[in-house]
């Protein structure tokens, strides 16, 4: 089995097991694991005790994978890592060093972050800019604001995580539905209104302002409205930090 590893914002990290669940197993398996995306469990980088990525560990075992081939990537898509051999052994090397080489240390939350994607096609909609805003989630005061600078020259994305945003009244809906009701899409919908609860998140991209603002996202026509927005809302003298390629840091808090 064959794959990349790198942070994943629900998974814990991607690669690995991954390459089962959801790799190869049946739609109705990923919806009841992705499903747990409700779960207060879940969380980047996070392996053990995450139920989503133990269902992964689970379902990797009972399909016997003979042998791991992984790599880690730097942000210039150089190979910097190979792991070979055993499906839990090797991946645990792999995570950790992917883990070490994205790990970005900061000592102080800010008010406000300024995330881009890294380009395309990395923001090439809304829904595929989500590990960009969980990355950058990491930094931020609870209160706080994402500006989420992302082209998303195809617009929203996923037609099911655009229509669950659309059709709910209110954030509360959406994280309070049951997990058997939760679909493939929907639960990035769910995972997005996680964010959306304790932050604001600012978006400057080609989507239209009502397209954004009926989703309970936040619209800036450019940079400069959105650090007249941001000025609004927490004073000029605002503490930021700014990640040109948030999807591939892993920012932690160090006291």
């Amino acid at each position: 089995m064959t794959g990349l590893i790198t942070t994943h914002y629900f998974g814990g990290f991607s690669g690995g097991r991954k390459g089962i669940l959801p790799g190869i197993t049946d739609r109705e398996s990923i919806r009841r694991n992705h499903a747990m995306i409700i779960d207060p469990e879940v969380d980047i980088a996070k392996t053990k005790g995450n139920p989503i990525s133990d269902e992964m560990d689970e379902a990797a075992k009972k399909a016997g994978v003979d042998f791991l081939l992984n790599v880690v990537i730097n942000d210039q898509k150089q190979i910097v890592k190979i792991v070979t051999g055993d499906l839990e052994q090797a991946f645990e090397v792999g995570w950790k060093a992917c883990r070490d080489l994205y790990r970005v240390p900061f000592h102080e939350k800010a008010d406000v972050v300024f995330a881009c994607a890294g380009g395309y096609p990395k923001d090439v909609s809304l829904y595929q800019s989500q590990k960009t805003i969980n990355n950058a989630k990491l930094v931020l005061k609870e209160g706080g604001t994402i500006v989420l600078i992302s082209e998303c020259r195809e617009g929203i994305g996923s037609d099911t995580f655009a229509e669950w945003l659309l059709e709910a009244s209110s954030l509360d809906e959406l994280l309070n539905t049951k997990q058997e009701k939760i679909i493939v899409g929907g639960h990035t919908a769910v995972g997005n209104a996680k964010v959306l609860k304790k932050f604001d998140i600012l978006v400057v991209s080609s989507i239209k302002e009502d397209e954004l603002e009926k989703r309970f996202y936040k619209y800036a026509e450019g940079i400069e409205g959105a650090i007249d927005w941001v000025k609004n809302k927490h004073g000029s003298d605002f503490k930021s930090y700014v990640m040109p390629q948030a999807g591939l840091i892993y920012p932690c808090l160090e006291k």
